[in-house]
This record gives structure tokens, sequence and C-alpha cells, in this order.
């Protein structure tokens, strides 16, 4: 993948994408999509949330999205189609998202992820992510654990 045609951009709440965001996470996740299209189409509406997307030629191609709220910040979604997975797209979102953390002056970003999802997992530890807890029966179809992890903003030097 030419790293030129990648382009990585703040998604605007306007735009009405919620089908392809949607289908994207049907097609990845090991069980579907966590929300419904119903649930994206409102997520993707409410300003107050930040998401960033992978496009190639204008077709969306991956994002990821969360909260910013006071020193912390969530990520509740990343996903990255088929093609184009192992080919750093997840990579160049997750830094932009702590990209736009360090902008908005968040310490710490925290992050669920199913208990069985290695994948995911060894992605988050590469990207310096460190599991600190368990939620029980977290999430449903079927029932598993998440477990909590966190990443701790670095300090840019000249930064105190």
């Amino acid at each position: 993948m030419p790293k030129q045609r990648l382009s990585i951009r703040r998604y605007n709440f306007h735009e009405e994408k919620s089908h392809q965001f949607y289908s994207i996470a049907e097609q990845v996740f090991n069980y579907g999509s966590p929300w419904t299209e119903d649930q994206y189409e409102e997520t993707l509406a409410r300003d107050m949330l930040v998401f960033f997307v992978a496009e190639i030629d204008n077709r969306l191609i991956g994002y990821i999205g969360g909260q910013l709220l006071f020193s912390e910040g969530e990520i509740y979604i990343l996903a990255v189609s088929e093609d184009f997975q192992k080919q750093r797209v997840a990579y160049h979102l997750l830094e932009r998202f702590k990209e736009e953390c360090e902008e908005q002056g968040i310490r710490t970003i925290f992050l669920e992820v199913r208990k069985s999802n290695q994948v995911a997992q060894r992605f988050y530890e590469k990207n310096l992510f460190k599991e600190i807890s368990v939620r029980k029966n977290y999430y449903n179809k079927p029932v598993e654990d998440a477990l909590i992890m966190r990443y701790i903003m670095r300090k840019k030097e000249g930064r105190e």
C-alpha cells in the first residue's frame, strides 16, 4: 500500500457514513459488529466524541473513535477493513488518536478488549498499553470478560 494514498483525518459528525462504519465492524469483529447500525448513527452524530477515519482514494477503510474528558481518553472502537489489515492502518489511526489526546492535555487513555481477542491485545501491548483490570461478563453475544488496558502519555522533551 503506497503511503501517499493513505489519509487519516478527523471524521465530521455531519457526514453520514454510519452504514460504512457498521459494514467494516460487521466484517472484522469475530462476533459481528459490537454496535447496531442505529447505534453507529447515534454515536457518530455526537459531536463531543472524537473519530478519525482512514481512507484510500476517498474510500473508508478504517476508523478509531472515543471520548476525551478532562485528563482521560477512552477508545471505544478501532476497526480496519480486512483488505487493509497488516498494513499499519490501525497503527496510524491509533497514533492520530494519541496526537489528539496530546493536543487536548489528556494524560491517560483507556480501552476494553475481549479477553479472547489475542490479536488486539498484542497490538495494544506493542503500542505500550498495559492490562490493568478485568471487567467480568462485560461483553454479550457471547458473554465474555473484558480486559481493561491503559496507556500513559509520554512527556515530550521540554514539556513539564
